[in-house]
This record gives structure tokens, sequence and C-alpha cells, in this order.
């Protein structure tokens, strides 16, 4: 288990929250189809799956002298290893500051705001209302697992490959009641209708790939999933939970106990095969 975060300043939490997020996207790179990669001040992930979030520069440092050769080597990377698009991430520490118009230069546009949001996870709160006949459990063998994934699948429409792909990167933490990465599912009358993940990192429990069928939205399911998730890592010493949401999640998260944190804009590339 990683040190725990005591310190809640803007700088600690946005440093916590970069830190997550690039050693849970690490998890990916154990199988062959991504690489990640840290160098110079950069660290960004690459992948031959045609998944945008799989290929994305997560952290910048650099100085202003050597952003635009930097920014055109990380194109032209991508570029010739066949990849249609990438993300380009600018955390709140990011480095030079000016790093978003200088991508607006070269092409990138702008994606939709998602805000990173924080929640004190001793303030939970001490229910939850859903649908009746609804149960939620800590994904602990590869039939579950494989039901996770379907779950992603189902909402992102993801292909049957790549399915495949997140059942061989997570396998190895099935049956292991300590993981870092814990992945949830709620079911319904023997359906998989909602999953979460959680990974314990850089002090600070991390949620992410939360999904709910649409058949299934609007009935509290979601949100007890995450919740179970965020007890879960209260109950093993974590007091400080991280996410980014989307628009359409801010409202669900806030009645969770979270509260905006930062913003980490992040900008598309412009097609590049």
């Amino acid at each position: 288990m990683s040190e725990i975060l005591t310190d809640y300043s803007p700088a600690a939490l946005a440093h916590a929250s970069t830190a997550n997020h690039w050693q849970f996207y690490n998890l990916y790179a154990r199988q062959p189809e991504v690489k990640a990669h840290e160098h110079g001040g950069m660290a960004w992930i690459a992948s031959q799956l045609p998944v945008t979030y799989l290929n994305q520069v997560m952290i910048t440092n650099m100085s202003d002298d050597e952003a635009e050769a930097q920014i055109a080597t990380m194109i032209d990377y991508y570029r010739v290893r066949g990849v249609a698009q990438f993300v380009w991430r600018a955390w709140p520490s990011v480095q030079p500051v000016d790093l978003g118009e200088r991508l607006l230069a070269h092409g990138f546009t702008t994606r939709p705001p998602a805000p990173s949001m924080g929640a004190d996870l001793h303030q939970l709160p001490p229910s939850w209302p859903t649908t009746t006949g609804v149960s939620i459990a800590r994904v602990k063998d590869s039939a579950s697992l494989t039901s996770w994934a379907g779950v992603v699948r189902g909402v992102y429409d993801t292909s049957e490959a790549f399915a495949d792909f997140l059942i061989r990167a997570f396998s190895g933490e099935v049956g292991n009641p300590n993981a870092a990465v814990r992945h949830y599912v709620a079911w319904v009358e023997g359906q998989a209708v909602a999953c979460a993940t959680l990974f314990l990192g850089a002090g600070v429990a991390g949620i992410y790939r939360v999904a709910t069928l649409t058949q299934w939205r609007g009935r509290g399911i979601g949100g007890a999933v995450v919740l179970a998730a965020l007890r879960e890592a209260r109950d093993v010493g974590y007091c400080f939970a991280m996410l980014r949401s989307s628009e359409m999640a801010h409202h669900l998260y806030q009645q969770l106990g979270f509260r905006d944190e930062f913003s980490a804009a992040s900008y598309l590339s412009p097609l590049l095969t």
C-alpha cells in the first residue's frame, strides 16, 4: 500500500491525482499492445489498439525553449506508429504554462472539460438509495472479470477484441485480496448492469471505468457501485478519493461527497493517418 496522502492542498491533490492516473495507465502496459514511456520530463503511452485514451501524453514538464520541438516530436512519434489521433493532457502543473495555446496552434482541438473531483472517505453517505434486487460484489474470478469487461464494452461501445484486452490486462489481480486495482460489478437477477474500478496508488484512491448499461440508468445503481469501491478504499486505510467526471455524472458524484478540486484540460490531435 502506498503512503497515504494527508496533505489536501490543491498542489498536493493535483500531484497525487496525476501520479495515480499515470500508475493506473501503466497497468495496461503490462500487455504487449501498450507501451509506457518516461523521458525528459515527459510521460506517455502508445498502443496498437484503436483506442484514443491508450494513446496519450499524460505528463509534460519541459522548458519554453524545448516545447515546439517536443510537440513536433510527439506528433511524429504517434504518426509513424499508425495512430490516427492521440490525446495530450494538461494537468495544473504542466510546463510550459501556455502548452494549450501551443497545441491549438498545431491543430489540436480542446476536448470537453472533465473536472477532477475529490472526496473525503470519512464523509461518505451512510446509505444510498437504489432499486431493489441489486447486489454488488468485487471481481474475484475470471467469470466476473469477463462480466465487468462486458459492461465496459456495452457502455463505451468498444470491440470484442478490446474487451478481451481488458480481461488480459487485469487478470493477474483476480483472486488477490490486496491488489492495488480492484473491480466491482452490480448485479440484478444474475445480469451484470454496472461497474467501477478502484486503483490504490500515489496515496489516494482513484476511481475509473464507472459504467451503467443504458437501460439501468437512473436507478441509483451507478452510485451504489462507486460507493462500494469507496468504502473498501476507506476500510483499507485510504483517506481521500479522486476521479475525473463527465458532465453527465457530475451531480451524482457530488451526492457521493465529491467536490471539484481542479480542472485538467485535454487536447485531441489532428488526424495523423
